[in-house]
């Protein structure tokens, strides 16, 4: 009835609106903005380890954490990109931690932190179990 090109063009003026109207109802920059602005920015809090809250508050390791290993980990140990910590130090020794931050493991990149700040981290994150 209508033809090829009447059928294209209806299906055109159909579905262009519908699509403006959905991705235009959403405020994408707002929310990617939220979202960039808090991985550049993660912030220690509490993180349940084990099923107890703990706080990883303001020690000095857990702002070595924050700052060389919370965009892949997650500001709260819960993963992102790279593998939750919530209950690291019950499957490895702080050695085993010491050296996967010193070394690097799969894709994490090694010598993020120097030794003594490492070492630090690694007795940070054993507590998680």
């Amino acid at each position: 009835m209508f033809g090829r090109k009447g059928r294209f063009l209806s299906f055109v003026f159909i579905s262009l609106p519908l699509f403006v109207i959905t991705t235009g109802c959403t405020n994408q920059d707002n929310d990617m903005g939220q979202m960039k602005a808090q991985s550049n920015n993660p912030q220690p809090t509490q993180v349940f380890a084990g099923g107890e809250k703990v706080d990883i508050g303001n020690s000095e390791a857990s702002k070595l954490y924050v700052s060389a290993c919370a965009s892949c980990h997650g500001a709260n140990l819960e993963g992102g990109v790279a593998p939750g910590l919530q209950k690291i130090g019950g499957k490895y020794t702080k050695e085993d931690i010491l050296d996967s931050i010193k070394y690097g493991r799969g894709p994490m990149a090694p010598h993020l932190l120097n030794d003594e700040d490492a070492e630090k981290v690694a007795a940070f994150l054993v507590q998680f179990k």
